[in-house]
């Protein structure tokens, strides 16, 4: 595996990725509306994590997904680092959330993000008040 490179995508570059790696399947939010952070691996996208503004003040982190062969090395982690530091730069909210699955949520814990609630689909929402 070459190094793995970070850096702005587009959402339509997104949405092709993540529906040919079955990203619905895992509850992931395919829409490319909003900002978005690309991992590549020479040259091929391999994991995203979308930014958007909801209402004023609220930053809502979506879309983080690493194809199945690049998981367990840290990429989601360092996608979801890019888009939040990014993402509060730009826009400033008062409040970050996003929803998590089993899988994504000690990534958005590691970030600080707590865990508000779980719906009865498994969905786990999370959010974290910004000084």
């Amino acid at each position: 595996m070459t190094d793995i490179e970070y850096h702005l995508t587009n959402g339509k570059e997104v949405t092709k990725m993540l529906k040919k790696n079955h990203a619905d399947q895992e509850r992931v939010d395919i829409d490319g509306y909003g900002m978005w952070w690309g991992a590549y691996d020479n040259g091929k996208l391999i994991g995203c994590c979308g930014a958007r503004i909801v209402g004023q003040t609220t930053l809502r982190i979506k879309g983080l997904f690493v194809a199945k062969e690049y998981r367990g090395q840290g990429i989601g982690s360092k996608l979801t680092d890019w888009a939040l530091g990014g993402a509060v730069f730009i826009f400033t909210p008062k409040r970050i959330t996003a929803f998590a699955t089993d899988m994504s949520k000690p990534i958005f814990e590691k970030c600080g993000l707590l865990l508000d609630h779980t719906n009865k689909n498994g969905i786990h929402f999370m959010k974290k008040e910004v000084a």
